[in-house]
């Protein structure tokens, strides 16, 4: 699990790994949006960052927050999405005892 207001505000990406998946997690805390996606292409993990507001890769690339890259060499690939969505923490700590959070 990842609490919003343990990150920065603005645009942010998170970078995990679950069951020896790279993730990218792109959150919008501002909006209370964030989506996950296995962070990687054609066996080629990416790393993310965000620069000057827009989600950019090493290769140039910028993403939109559904995980489609919109400019750039990898410009119209979409990442894998992974199950997530965004909830509140009573509700999925009930029915998901043994969820970690992360940076604990």
């Amino acid at each position: 699990a990842y609490v919003l207001s343990e990150v920065p505000s603005e645009l942010a990406v998170l970078e995990d790994e679950l069951a020896s998946v790279p993730l990218a997690i792109f959150l919008d805390p501002g909006a209370e949006f964030g989506l996950a996606f296995a962070a990687w292409l054609d066996d080629q993990v990416l790393e993310f960052e965000v620069v000057d507001g827009a989600i950019t890769d090493a290769t140039g690339s910028v993403w939109d927050l559904r995980g489609r890259a919109l400019s750039g060499p990898l410009a119209g690939q979409q990442l894998e999405f992974v199950t997530s969505f965004m909830t509140q923490w009573y509700g999925w700590a009930a029915y998901h005892p043994g969820t970690t959070i992360y940076g604990r």
